[in-house]
């Protein structure tokens, strides 16, 4: 390892690890973690969205903070819904409660358990939403934003804005959208018309809409 022949001492190294050297164990750890780093940038370059998201996490845990938004915002431009949860830790480590709380009801929605139990911080207080909704008015570039700006507008009480959000964002392919747009029909005493909407987040991957069409009652609570 010294002498940098890292692959030569691999086999040495995990046979140590094995045998309950903890020093050999984490020195292998460390090589592992650095050949992953070297791997999901590649990835990354390659435009895959994974890649991106992992990398971004292996930045955030490493102090990394603008290194992992970059990943994270490539990401989320590209559409992948599953880097809600890292964007909400990263916006609450910054002391962003407002757009952290956004990013945490589309993992819970997901069935994210982590983000659900984060959830505790207040949607009644009217300034807060001001700036969430300031946040994410402009969704130009960032599909999964729009509805994002949907729920905060329904959070406000604006929901015939909300609700065209929730269109919009589902005309872009974002499941979100008409999951959301649902449990709002469903909210208000539109059963049928939420059940097309079900369908449609459902069709497109999302997996609270599955167990919304499946009959579960805590499909839609927040």
């Amino acid at each position: 390892m010294e002498r940098g022949e890292t692959k030569d001492a691999e086999p040495f190294l995990e046979a140590a690890a094995e045998a309950g050297d903890t020093g050999a164990a984490t020195l292998m750890g460390k090589v592992l973690l650095e050949r992953a780093r070297q791997w999901l940038r590649a990835g990354a370059a390659g435009h895959d969205l994974e890649a991106s998201h992992l990398l971004g996490d292996l930045c955030f845990g490493g102090g990394d903070d603008e290194g992992a938004w970059d990943h994270y915002v490539a990401a989320a431009m590209a559409g992948r819904t599953e880097v809600a949860i890292s964007f909400a830790r990263w916006h609450l480590v910054h002391n962003e409660g407002e757009t952290a709380k956004v990013w945490l009801q589309r993992a819970a929605d997901a069935g994210k358990g982590p983000a659900a139990e984060l959830l505790t911080l207040s949607w009644n207080n009217a300034d807060s939403l001001a700036v969430a909704e300031a946040y994410f008015a402009d969704t130009d570039g960032y599909p999964l934003d729009i509805a994002h700006h949907g729920l905060v507008l329904e959070k406000q009480g604006r929901l015939d804005e909300a609700r065209a959000e929730y269109e919009k964002a589902h005309a872009s392919g974002d499941a979100y959208g008409a999951y959301r747009l649902a449990a709002l029909l469903e909210k208000r005493g539109r059963p049928d018309e939420a059940k097309t909407w079900y369908r449609k987040a459902a069709d497109l991957g999302h997996p609270a809409a599955r167990k919304a069409l499946d009959g579960n009652p805590d499909t839609v609570e927040e």
